[in-house]
């Protein structure tokens, strides 16, 4: 009597490896990811409606240009080069700065809003020009009844303000809020922050949704009555895709 042999393998042997185990694995983890993300995905889908339709969410007189305004002339730089090279979080600085702008121009009173996290452009460690001459200090502002993007060059002490729309109400505050959301990207200098979280969930919603469309192609493949559907619905998208791109691309880069 022969005795009957042990498998090599016993995980492959019993079919933890097979093919349709590995399919049911790929289907149930682009489930269990997009119920995940889900409060992301309607983040993103909803600050990109309200970028293409900004008279949907925001009132006319909310969307007037507003000339900007030079709040601080070329003053010197707001940090010397020692500070330069480690600056203080940019939120401590913007209320230093607008604190000052406040004593200089009595009757008006700016503060830093909540609407975005101050930061800035480009990173210290990652700036290209000698003294830093290339960094700005970039905030929210609310100032004279209206909302403010403002801008302050750390080697110059020029500050400029661009105003992004009047008083707001409910709606018109929490549509700023998610749209600057949307573009909210980077991870912060120095100690962790809660934007270290966010720029975290940016990351994992661009490796989940490079998965979702590799793992969507898999689960399309499986369904052999629906390949020659899908393979023209994907040729159609890529000439559409195709089309888009150079146009855009003609448009931004050519003018």
């Amino acid at each position: 009597m022969t005795p009957e042999r042990t498998p090599v393998l016993p995980a492959l042997a019993s079919g933890w490896f097979s093919r349709k185990s590995v399919i049911n694995v790929v289907r149930r983890t682009h489930m269990f990811a997009g119920l995940f993300m889900l409060p992301w995905v309607l983040l993103y889908g909803i600050s990109g409606i309200a970028f293409n339709h900004r008279n949907w969410f925001f009132r006319p007189e909310a969307q007037e240009r507003v000339e900007p305004r030079n709040l601080l002339q070329r003053s010197g730089p707001l940090l010397n080069p020692e500070a330069m090279k480690s600056p203080p979080p940019a939120r401590e600085l913007a209320r230093d700065l607008l604190a000052r702008i406040n004593s200089v121009k009595p009757g008006q009173e700016w503060k830093v809003s909540r609407d975005s996290e101050p930061h800035y452009s480009p990173r210290p460690e990652l700036s290209r020009e000698k003294n830093g001459q290339d960094i700005m200090l970039v905030f929210s502002s609310l100032g004279d009844g209206k909302h403010w993007d403002v801008r302050a060059n750390l080697a110059t002490g020029a500050t400029v303000a661009n105003c992004i729309g009047h008083g707001r109400n409910f709606i018109e505050r929490n549509t700023s809020f998610i749209t600057n959301m949307h573009k909210s990207h980077g991870y912060p200098p120095g100690k962790p922050t809660i934007r270290l979280w966010w720029a975290v969930i940016v990351d994992g919603m661009g490796f989940l949704m490079v998965f979702w469309g590799l793992t969507g192609l898999i689960m399309w493949w499986q369904m052999k009555g629906q390949r020659t559907w899908g393979l023209a619905g994907l040729i159609a998208c890529a000439i559409l895709t195709c089309f888009i791109w150079i146009g855009m691309w003609r448009e931004m880069t050519l003018r």
